[in-house]
């Protein structure tokens, strides 16, 4: 009974949960009226929902965007949508539209790979197009802490058991 028990923590254990993305994206305006503007932001989106094969677009869990003064989080984007769209499980780029005062900002992912991703905006004095990159976010430390008590919780649990 208890070896039955400990099987099935083990097996859902290793199942875990949503698996969370997470990225940081940094990139600067290319052309139009503001020109050499930098911008930095992040996203997440649960990498476990991505299909192998076929175009897919999944919601972001998270979006954080810094650009032109502004900073911009999913809640702001048209219709509180933004995603991350893939091909064939490739990562292509994000896909959302932000309109608010003076400025309309967009991100666009590319036809067939993410090097073709492209940000959009749109001011009083004109529009242009920058590109960016992406870096994988770094785990917080209390991500760290939190799975290291869990591992000590199980070991004291089973040495409990032994004796």
């Amino acid at each position: 009974m208890i070896r039955n028990t400990l099987l099935a923590l083990a097996a859902t254990l290793a199942l875990g949960a949503a698996q969370a993305a997470s990225f940081n994206f940094t990139g600067a305006t290319e052309s139009g009226p503001l020109n050499g503007q930098s911008f930095s932001g992040s996203f997440s989106y649960d990498e476990s929902l991505i299909a192998a094969s076929g175009f897919q677009n999944l919601e972001l869990g998270q979006l954080q965007l810094n650009i032109f003064g502004l900073s911009i989080t999913k809640s702001d984007t048209v219709a509180q949508q933004a995603f991350a769209d893939f091909y064939d499980g490739q990562f292509l780029g994000l896909s959302f539209d932000y309109a608010g005062g003076q400025h309309t900002v967009g991100m666009a992912s590319g036809p067939s790979a993410f090097s073709d991703a492209y940000l959009s905006y749109s001011t009083a004095a004109g529009g242009g197009f920058g590109s960016y990159t992406l870096t994988t976010a770094v785990p917080e430390p209390e991500s760290y802490a939190l799975m290291l008590a869990g591992l000590a919780a199980m070991g004291f649990m089973v040495r409990r058991k032994k004796a």
